[in-house]
């Protein structure tokens, strides 16, 4: 059983039970010796979810090169949530104005089941050379056993090259859940209804 990150205070989680079998259940936790689950959550992914504040917790994924001089990702701080995914391609790339290349990073990885992998542009190549992933933000499923590859846009005017083993983008492992989706005549109504697309005002 995996239970990713620790609440200190009081945390509840409402018990339902779906047709497919996905189980919820009340979850108190006080301090990190004292947690009470009654169920489990999620059963069939075998993860509980109670990741509100509290200590990083960490987790095992395996890693393959795919390429000798891949690098394997690393995190800037104790407290990053991304970890750096590195270019390795043998030499730099340049990427022309408006154009979008795909970036190797001669790497694959095996996600935990319940997991995802989510890839992010990183804040300083993004908002000093405009350069961020093409397709916003890259998912890893937990099935992927292929390479990661950054498609990586440049938004600017002007060529931008990325030398090998540069830091092209970040990973952030994070918590997925599975929708059973059910078709139903009506939703519930919220003060909100159909507002959208800057409904709410911009200030």
């Amino acid at each position: 059983m995996l239970l990713l990150g620790m609440t200190y205070g009081i945390f509840k989680y409402s018990a339902t039970q779906t047709k497919f079998g996905y189980h919820r259940a009340n979850c108190t936790i006080s301090s990190q010796s004292d947690i009470t689950v009654i169920g489990d959550i999620i059963a069939q992914r075998n993860i509980i979810l109670c990741a509100i504040g509290g200590t990083m917790q960490h987790i095992s994924v395996k890693l393959k090169k795919l390429n000798k001089n891949a690098i394997i990702p690393k995190y800037g701080t104790q407290f990053s949530a991304g970890a750096d995914l590195y270019a390795c391609e043998g030499k730099a790339i340049t990427v022309e104005p408006h154009q979008t290349v795909f970036v190797h990073t001669g790497i694959a990885i095996e996600i935990p089941d319940g997991l995802v992998g989510l890839v992010y542009a990183r804040s300083g190549l993004a908002s000093k050379r405009s350069l961020a992933p093409a397709n916003k933000v890259g998912v890893i499923d937990c099935d992927y056993r292929g390479e990661i590859i950054v498609s990586l846009h440049n938004h600017s005017d002007a060529p931008q090259t990325i030398e090998d083993k540069e830091r092209v983008a970040q990973l952030v492992i994070a918590p997925c859940f599975v929708a059973d989706f059910e078709e139903a005549e009506t939703l519930n109504d919220t003060d909100r209804g159909q507002g959208g697309f800057g409904s709410t005002g911009k200030m």
